[in-house]
């Protein structure tokens, strides 16, 4: 049977050959995404990482997430001028394991026991940071790298191995011995909140603005360089803290003693730091307005140059020579007053005293006084009502002149006549009042029994000690007194009083020359007197007629020569 002929144009198929390596491309391209499950169509997500040391990292190492492959390991460079320190570039090829965070970990561990084979370890980061950018960098403060098994053996050198063995046979013998496990047992139940605490002050250390911890680190490293520099004075620093510390070694009861005693420290101090606190706004607001007179010293400071430039040109040595030459013969004079001093100071001191505790009590007292208020000195200060007595001293020394002194004195009458008795039986002083007699104040110091009643002198006893003198006069009753309001008043006066009318009377008999003009205006004035006394009260020239013995007073003629009848 003769073959069909084949259509013109048509092309054979695939050979066999073809065939079988498209297949098997395809089988070695599935084995190797379900081995490595890495999808080589996929546009990875790239960024760089710095470490110490690569070790023995290389291109097309792993990339784990908790045991999970990510990605490989692209590249690794050597950086830095030592040659160790090395950035590897990282390509993640899974979407589990983004998003890579800016604050990401990542560390070198060895794959298996045997070193020479590595993958990198990687913690994407907290969830709150801010995500990776593409091509970014890992800072070489958030990676590690293993430690190797050559390190461990360089490390434990022999003196370090019997360290090592006198720590664990004093833990073991000494620490653990008797309660120390136990105790350590239980301490396990604190550690939770030890370790939330270390937690809390150890961010607390990174502090609350960026770059802080940085700028410590950078002033610790300061400082100690400072004491690199000089090996001795270090080796003499832990010289010293070691005689410290068996210093207090050897008072350990003591140091056992006091630490209770911090606890009370620490209560009694938490309400000073709360007190102290308090102050601290006051001291703030004291420190805001001291801020202007801070600033105005600025102007204040320059003015003052000059002041100090002529002072310390006065105190030079050419200057001290001049002035101390001239204070030579005075300082012994003055050496010689200090002592003198003492007493004027004394005295002053005495002085001050007296004038603040008796003197201004007694000058600045408005309560001295039993006038009421209608007085013109009622509540009034002494000082200021004994200043008006120069007045009419004033007015009495105009009139003196070289002869001999006058005065002038203005006369008054009245129904009320008093009578004042002096001492050795001389004559007794009357006169007339227009107003009754209620009292006389101040007392007159002499008592019944002739003693004198005057306030207490005490000149052996301190002015400043001294009681202030008391204005309040007592009063008394108008003994040595009589009024002529009324017909019966001659019938109260007393035997004296009598006797001492009586020689009034006598004297009063003869009939002296009298000056016309002087007589005239006299009657003219009594004329007045007896007007109104008419008018107010006629009992009142009643009580006169009964008092000087008339029998009745011609008003037409008062200063008339008529005997006077009993």
């Amino acid at each position: 049977m003769a073959a069909k002929p084949q259509a013109a144009g048509r092309r054979e198929g695939m050979s066999p050959f073809r065939a079988g390596i498209i297949a098997g491309v395809v089988l070695i391209v599935g084995i190797i995404y379900a081995y490595t499950q890495i999808d080589p169509f996929a546009d990875p997500f790239r960024f760089n990482a710095v470490f110490e040391t690569t070790q023995n990292l290389k291109a097309g190492d792993p990339v784990r997430t908790a045991g999970v492959p990510i990605g490989l390991v692209d590249s690794v460079e050597l950086i830095g001028g030592d040659g160790a320190a090395g950035r590897a570039t990282i390509s993640i090829t899974e979407d589990v394991g983004l998003p890579i965070r800016d604050d990401a970990e990542l560390k070198i561990r060895p794959r298996i026991f045997l070193e020479g084979n590595s993958f990198i370890d990687l913690a994407p980061g907290s969830p709150s940071a801010e995500p990776l950018d593409e091509n970014g960098t890992i800072p070489v403060n958030q990676t590690a790298i293993a430690v190797q098994f050559d390190e461990i053996l360089t490390t434990l050198q022999r003196d370090t191995r019997d360290d090592l063995r006198t720590l664990f046979e004093e833990y073991g013998l000494i620490a653990l011995k008797g309660g120390g496990a136990d105790g350590f047992n239980k301490s396990i139940q604190y550690w939770k909140s030890a370790y939330r605490d270390t937690a809390l002050a150890s961010e607390a250390l990174l502090g609350t603005e960026e770059g802080d911890f940085d700028r410590v680190l950078q002033g610790q490293a300061k400082t100690f360089r400072a004491l690199a520099k000089d090996p001795q004075a270090l080796g003499g620093l832990v010289t010293n803290f070691n005689r410290t510390a068996a210093a207090f070694a050897n008072e350990s009861s003591a140091l056992s003693a006091s630490i209770p005693a911090l606890r009370d420290v620490v209560t009694i101090g938490r309400p000073a730091l709360q007190s102290l606190n308090a102050t601290l706004p006051g001291i703030n607001a004291f420190a805001r307005d001291a801020l202007p007179a801070a600033r105005s010293s600025q102007d204040t400071i320059p003015a003052a140059f000059p002041f100090t430039r002529q002072l310390r040109m006065l105190v030079s040595r050419r200057e001290l020579r001049g002035l101390a030459r001239e204070l030579k013969p005075t300082i012994p004079a003055l050496a010689r007053l200090n002592p003198l001093t003492v007493q004027l100071l004394q005295q002053s001191r005495s002085l001050s005293r007296c004038q603040n505790r008796v003197l201004l009590p007694f000058a600045r007292n408005t309560d001295w006084t039993d006038a009421g208020p209608d007085d013109l000195q009622s509540g009034q200060e002494p000082y200021k009502i004994l200043s008006r007595s120069l007045e009419g001293l004033a007015g009495e020394s105009r009139e003196h002149d070289a002869n001999s002194p006058i005065f002038r004195v203005l006369g008054v009458g009245g129904p009320e006549t008093v009578i004042n008795f002096t001492e050795n039986d001389s004559e007794p002083i009357f006169g007339a009042t227009a107003f009754k007699v209620n009292g006389v104040q101040p007392n007159s110091p002499l008592q019944p029994n002739g003693q004198l009643d005057l306030p207490v002198h005490r000149p052996d006893v301190p002015c400043e000690d001294q009681v202030p003198p008391d204005l309040n006069a007592a009063a008394a009753s108008p003994s040595g007194t009589s009024g002529a309001s009324s017909a019966s008043a001659a019938e109260n006066l007393t035997p004296a009083e009598r006797a001492g009318i009586a020689e009034v009377k006598q004297g009063g008999s003869s009939s002296p020359s009298v000056d016309p003009d002087l007589a005239d205006k006299a009657q003219s004035s009594v004329q007045e007197l007896l007007s109104e006394l008419e008018d107010g009260d006629a009992k009142s020239l009643d009580g006169l007629n009964g008092l000087f013995g008339q029998s009745k007073i011609d008003q037409d003629d008062p200063l008339g020569g008529g005997e006077a009848t009993p």
